[in-house]
């Protein structure tokens, strides 16, 4: 659904589906258009798969941590 920081992760139909909260037709639409369509549900999975790994590598959320933390003492 696209409420919180999820429109950060899922940008465009290549990384899901974004519908608004209590839309169940759009929800259910989406949800039979992955059901119908393999290939699509593959690309999807791929590509948010590289999007975790370059996003939320281990590194990376250090990094990420530590600029947070620095701050802060500042």
């Amino acid at each position: 659904t696209h409420v919180g920081d999820c429109n950060k992760v899922v940008s465009n139909s290549d990384l899901g589906f974004l519908v608004k909260p209590e839309d169940s037709k759009a929800l259910a639409d989406a949800m039979l258009e992955l059901i119908k369509d393999g290939r699509l549900r593959r690309t999807i999975g791929q590509n948010l798969y590289q999007k975790v790994e370059l996003d939320f590598s281990e590194k990376r959320v250090m990094e990420t941590l530590i600029k947070i933390y620095t701050s802060h003492l500042k």
